[in-house]
């Protein structure tokens, strides 16, 4: 109810207007409809009611607005008894549904704040894995050089023994060739 107080204060004064004016409960009802209407204040629905088209809260706080104005149904003692503990009974609602709503505005809070830390945290997480990328790259291309040069390597000692080997035969042949002494 967007202005609890300023309705009660509405309602006071245009009962105490119409005092004797109003003839049945239709009328009432018709009355304090136009009041909810100027406060903006509105009765909820549940979705699924709602999706069917239905209004069942408001026909519930139609149909107990007019059992309270009927004359018929009990004496104005019994009528004035049956309304102060239906009142409570809203008021307790009231407070009932203030109190869920209250929780709900909490876990909507920490929900919001749940979801600021992932995004951050996700955020963070992203830069670190594309730093992460950046270094197996790197790792990655020192890794291919290395082996490059691992083969290189391997290439020349693989055709260094052929090499020792005609470089031992030239030098036997320049030995005999000069008149070597210490050769076998």
């Amino acid at each position: 109810m967007p202005d609890e107080k300023g309705f009660a204060k509405d309602a006071e004064q245009f009962f105490t207007a119409k005092k004797g004016q109003i003839k049945d409960g239709p009328q009432v009802l018709a009355e304090i409809k136009t009041m909810m209407t100027r406060q903006r204040v509105v009765i909820p629905e549940d979705k699924a009611d709602v999706a069917l088209g239905l209004k069942v809260n408001e026909a519930t706080f139609d149909r107990e607005v007019l059992r309270l104005l009927d004359p018929c149904a009990i004496g104005f003692l019994g009528e004035h008894h049956e309304s102060v503990r239906r009142l409570r009974d809203i008021v307790k609602r009231i407070d009932d549904q203030e109190e869920r709503l209250q929780e709900v505005l909490a876990q909507e809070v920490e929900l919001k704040r749940q979801y600021e830390v992932r995004v951050t945290l996700e955020k963070d997480l992203r830069t670190q894995l594309l730093a992460a990328r950046a270094e197996t790259r790197r790792l990655a291309d020192d890794l291919a050089l290395l082996q490059q040069q691992l083969f290189a390597a391997q290439v020349e000692l693989a055709e260094s023994d052929v090499r020792n080997q005609r470089m031992e035969q030239r030098i036997r042949e320049l030995e005999r060739f000069k008149g070597g002494k210490n050769t076998p």
